[in-house]
């Protein structure tokens, strides 16, 4: 089965105070092709758990009908049995639900690696980007 995962991001977030609320999202999708149609058939289940079930009708009364992902992360839909009913139904797994929140904004470019670690194998010098090479199974900073 196809798996698509999402990353819903608020829309008006606080970006001067590095504030990032969203979700991260991951489901297995029956019979589609595509994010767009996956998260499309998504939606429809969800909007028919809200028309026919108690739990539905209420979530969406406390969300003031602006029912989102952090509204069935808050009040823990993603793992309620009667939802689960109506995923299946429309052939949706949610694989993986997760809030984010601020602390755990990363730029996309962040390095990983800390670069006063990664050593000349010949004198044991940082290795300095310019001058790097890898030759023979060793690093190299350009000291040969």
């Amino acid at each position: 089965m196809p798996q698509y995962s999402y990353l819903l991001l608020r829309e008006h977030t606080r970006v001067c105070e590095q504030e990032l609320v969203g979700a991260l999202v991951t489901l297995d999708v029956a019979g589609v092709t595509g994010y767009t149609a996956a998260f499309e058939r998504f939606k429809k289940a969800v909007t028919e758990w809200v028309v026919e079930s108690d739990e539905g009708r209420e979530l969406w009364f406390t969300s003031a009908n602006d029912l989102n992902i952090g509204d069935l992360l808050t009040y823990g839909v993603i793992d309620n049995e009667v939802f689960k009913i109506y995923m299946r139904k429309h052939g949706v797994t949610v694989k993986m639900a997760h809030s984010l929140t601020g602390d755990q904004r990363r730029s996309f470019d962040e390095q990983l690696v800390d670069g006063k670690e990664v050593v000349c194998d010949d004198c044991n010098g940082e290795v300095d980007v310019s001058e790097a090479h890898f030759e023979d199974a060793a690093w190299h900073c350009g000291c040969r």
